[in-house]
């Protein structure tokens, strides 16, 4: 059987120019005992802000626009994810008992995160997703790059959940092991990976110089085809 490439290995360089600047010198221990205690305060803020997601009016139902693709991102998840590596949580909607909830919340916020056990995707970012790849007259192309899209936000968002980041305070690392779980994650499913690439894009026209936890989206975009290349 052929060797699975460890991501996490192969680019461990560049994950190291990305992180140069954020070694710690003779305060280290302070400053991280600092971090712990920010980090509790975020997580009992996580706690409130995922309980008022899950009773928002605007959050609570499944998007008629967008079910479709949403099931078909979160049944690939379940069906082929999960099941190869082993996750003891399955993606569900709008809730799960054990599962990760996804949620979709009808406003015009360009984001997606996730808060405690719950993904939670803006329409605003949906919206914006559509002006990128419905530029065409081939709706079955574009069909394909919206649920690609989908599946990589998601999917980021489900790493963060599995890997424990959810209640803690983002920094690049995370970020970039999220990346490399979607990215795994859409190889997986069988989505097509250009999906990532135009979520960057989208990124890169908001915030171009990252935010706060995230580098620049064309570093991440960069990274991203090397890590897929090698996939």
């Amino acid at each position: 059987m052929k060797r699975r490439t460890d991501p996490i290995k192969t680019f461990l360089p560049i994950l190291a120019v990305l992180l140069l600047g954020a070694c710690g010198g003779p305060g280290q221990d302070i400053a991280s005992g600092l971090r712990n205690n920010y980090n509790d305060e975020i997580s009992a803020r996580v706690v409130a802000e995922e309980k008022g997601v899950k009773s928002s009016p605007y959050c609570s139902g499944l998007s008629e626009q967008y079910s479709d693709s949403l099931l078909t991102v979160i049944n690939l998840y379940n069906n082929r994810v999960a099941t190869a590596w082993g996750l003891p949580m399955l993606a569900g909607h709008p809730d799960m008992e054990g599962a990760i909830s996804v949620r979709i919340c009808k406003d015009q916020q360009i984001s997606a995160y996730a808060l405690g056990n719950t993904v939670v995707v803006h329409e605003g970012l949906l919206y914006k997703i559509e002006s990128a790849v419905y530029n065409s007259a081939d709706t079955q192309e574009s069909d394909r790059l919206f649920l690609s899209s989908l599946g990589f936000i998601i999917y980021h968002e489900i790493a963060h959940i599995e890997l424990g980041h959810s209640t803690k305070r983002s920094d690049p690392y995370m970020e970039w092991q999220a990346d490399t779980f979607s990215e795994s994650a859409i190889k997986e499913s069988g989505l097509d990976p250009a999906g990532a690439q135009i979520v960057f894009s989208i990124a890169e026209e908001i915030v171009p110089g990252g935010s706060i936890g995230h580098v620049a989206p064309s570093i991440r975009a960069m990274t991203a085809q090397m890590q897929m290349a090698a996939f």
